[in-house]
């Protein structure tokens, strides 16, 4: 959760807890080879305990902060919100409260979901947070460069009044760039652009700083490409055999630092080798 105005004080501090992701398209997964629930850091899970996400039934539970009852509220799929493979979804339970749009993707291999929840800002708060699951088990490459390339969507909170009104919606190209043999991974978001209305106009480029792999897990700080200083935080894990597939999210302040926003972004990407564009492993 943020409140708007102290965005930016606050999107410098790291969490100390974590929460464990929800089940993804099937079932937990293993890190390394083994069968270890995926931690989500609690400075990007945010005001999300749980997500559960099945894209073959198309339905999708969260246990959130005053986004619907019961405790796991049940969010309503709307194709409306889809966004280049990610699936969108909606709650609002009167029109007094708040709307929340939710994006989830399952990676095309099953090995690996994500997803981005957020408000879009009532009553000085922003509620937000992201989720990511294992569904299989994973091996991670000894050594070797890797790139995973495609699309990030991400919802903006950029409201402070009593509207309770939905979040905006962007998207982009984003590259995670991983050495395994130094065991470290970084990238970065370009063509940053709006779907539709209600907010318009040019989105900066995003910096993703580099970071440790850990268990074929990171986390790490996120910067706007140009500007010094970090906005915000993302978090990720890597699965599927050899690492095949990555996925994550991103919570940061997308204005260069304005301290009435905040982005909630996720992304799920296949392996690719350099200049072909044919999957890997």
């Amino acid at each position: 959760m943020r409140s708007l105005g102290a965005i930016v004080g606050l999107v410098a501090m790291a969490g100390c807890s974590a929460n464990v992701a929800g089940g993804g398209g099937g079932g937990g997964g293993g890190g390394g080879g083994g069968a270890a629930a995926v931690v989500v850091p609690s400075q990007v899970a945010e005001d999300v305990t749980k997500a559960t996400y099945n894209p073959v039934s198309n339905t999708l539970s969260v246990d959130a902060v005053l986004d619907g009852s019961p405790l796991a509220a049940n969010y309503t799929r709307d194709p409306t919100l889809d966004v280049r493979g990610y699936q969108g979804f909606r709650i609002q339970e009167a029109s007094t409260q708040r709307t929340f749009y939710a994006l989830f993707k399952q990676s095309a291999r099953g090995n690996l979901s994500a997803g981005a929840i957020s408000d879009g800002g009532f009553a000085n708060e922003i509620l937000n947070g992201g989720s990511f699951t294992r569904i299989s088990l994973y091996s991670q490459p000894t050594s070797g460069l890797a790139s995973y390339v495609g699309d990030y969507v991400g919802l903006i909170g950029y409201r402070a009044d009593l509207t309770g009104a939905p979040p905006a919606v962007v998207r982009g190209d984003i590259v995670i760039d991983a050495d395994f043999d130094k065991a470290v991974v970084n990238g970065g978001i370009s063509n940053r652009q709006y779907v539709g209305p209600p907010l318009a106009g040019t989105l900066q480029p995003i910096a993703l700083r580099i970071a440790p792999i850990t268990n074929g897990e990171f986390a790490g700080n996120v910067d706007i490409i140009g500007s010094v200083g970090k906005v915000g935080d993302y978090a990720g894990i890597f699965g599927g055999t050899n690492a095949s597939d990555v996925a994550g999210v991103m919570v940061f302040a997308p204005f260069n630092g304005d301290p009435y926003s905040l982005e909630t972004g996720v992304f799920v990407l296949p392996c690719v080798q350099p200049g072909t564009g044919i999957a890997c492993p």
